[in-house]
């Protein structure tokens, strides 16, 4: 991965652009560059900061936009950042939070009511 100082994206290591803002000042990213992971609503990240704050994992976190849904109110989300050295860890840690919402918002189906009979 090359690291982006203009836009604190990760990007392929087979281009000399950056895929986030067309910068061509990529360079090998150092433990402590703050990296972009992601851009998600408060509720979401609130609970990804939570888990953050269990594992140590340093992080900084900034509005990144209001946007409006229809027949849903405003929806803040925020960008996060985290070093580089604790990247990996911290995107498994959004994986597994992202899939396990998924699968509560599914609902629920008991034995009683999958259709078995």
């Amino acid at each position: 991965m090359l690291y982006c100082p203009d836009c604190m994206h990760l990007s392929d290591p087979d281009t000399d652009i950056c895929s986030n803002c067309g910068s061509r000042r990529l360079r090998a990213p150092k433990d402590n560059d703050p990296v972009y992971l992601l851009t998600e609503s408060t509720e979401f990240v609130h609970t990804l900061q939570w888990l953050m704050e269990q594992d140590k994992i340093p992080y900084m976190d900034k509005n990144a936009e209001l946007t409006t849904k229809p027949y849903v109110m405003n929806v803040r989300r925020l960008d996060i950042f985290v070093p580089y050295s604790f990247y990996g860890q911290s995107l498994q840690l959004a994986k597994d939070l992202f899939a396990a919402e998924q699968s509560e918002n599914k609902g629920f189906v008991s034995e009683e009511n999958s259709g078995e009979e």
